[in-house]
């Protein structure tokens, strides 16, 4: 550095506003929850293709005809279902998705008949996604657990103007009471595997709720658990919305 030189050292922090890096946020959990479903139904796919190869094989061709109709009208039928009652096409592909989860564990999903959804501006639909998405991974969860009888999930999704109730049941043992007053904490899991990766699922659906002047609640017993979210989208801020582009 010759004589009169002078070395300014700086330092650029971006200032990202708070509800748009959430946003940010969700929309990639959305994709990675996404892409989760989408390797189980391949694999769901391949063993179908394998049965399918193995009856061919056999020479038994009836049998494949009469195994490809029932794949076939099952998967039409839950979705001409939902298609009558939900209007949110996001929605109504996530609900058949995780009915296909469910079903990979036992675990039978039904989605309740008084279920009525428009269709929803995108981040709205982003968040009922990520909320219904939550709801059901933790249900199926406890849904699994049922050694008493069969395990099931119900979801629940009703609307009036702006505001979304949506509910899931599952036929679980319940949450114990020392858990009950932490299921909400960020980070906070009963599970005792994945360590580092799991319990942010209800603290992420309570903040939506929240943020979308909703709340979410639940009530449990050793007959299964209920939780209930709302979510009102005409009560979000100005700020707010303008963070979230037009919302």
């Amino acid at each position: 550095m010759t004589k009169g030189e002078q070395v300014v050292d700086s330092l650029l922090t971006p200032r990202t506003d708070t509800i748009e890096l959430m946003q940010l946020k969700r929309e990639l959990k959305s994709l990675r929850r996404s892409n989760s479903l989408l390797r189980a139904q391949v694999h769901e796919f391949n063993n179908q293709l394998h049965a399918i190869s193995g009856m061919i094989q056999m020479g038994r061709h009836a049998d494949v005809t009469r195994y490809i109709r029932s794949l076939n009208q099952q998967d039409r039928l839950l979705e001409e279902d939902l298609t009558a009652r939900v209007h949110d096409s996001s929605v109504i592909g996530l609900l058949m998705a995780k009915s296909s989860f469910a079903a990979k564990r036992d675990v039978v999903l039904s989605v309740a008949e008084n279920t009525v959804l428009d269709l929803l501006k995108p981040t709205a639909s982003i968040d009922v996604v990520t909320v219904i998405g939550n709801l059901v991974d933790n249900a199926v969860d406890a849904a699994e657990e049922s050694e008493e009888r069969d395990a099931w999930v119900e979801v629940e999704i009703q609307q009036d103007g702006s505001k979304v109730e949506i509910t899931v049941r599952d036929s679980g043992p319940g949450i114990a009471h020392e858990h009950a007053q932490k299921i909400f904490r960020s980070g906070y899991t009963t599970k005792t595997t994945e360590k580092g990766k799991r319990g942010f699922g209800l603290a992420l659906t309570q903040t939506i709720c929240e943020r979308r002047g909703g709340k979410l609640t639940f009530t449990s017993s050793g007959h299964g658990t209920v939780f209930r979210a709302v979510l009102d989208f005409a009560l979000l801020s100005e700020k707010d919305s303008e963070a979230l582009h037009d919302d």
